[in-house]
């Protein structure tokens, strides 16, 4: 039975080092999509507030 527990935890720690190991670059890829994305959708909003202000500015001083 000893033996059994042994090889069993063995085969969970490995399972565990290994999904461990697969997610770790996983995490970083998707920090590696996600931030770019998130900064890119952040500048286009922050732009087009921009903008609107900007148009509506122009607009006042038309009238």
């Amino acid at each position: 039975m000893g033996e059994g527990t042994s090889l069993l935890n063995a085969s969970v720690t490995s399972l565990i080092t290994d999904f461990a190991a697969d997610m770790v670059p996983t995490v970083l890829a998707i920090v590696a999509i996600v931030v770019p994305v998130g900064l890119t959708l952040w500048a286009i909003g922050f732009g087009i507030k921009k903008g609107v202000g900007y148009i509506q500015k122009r607009a006042s001083k038309a009238v």
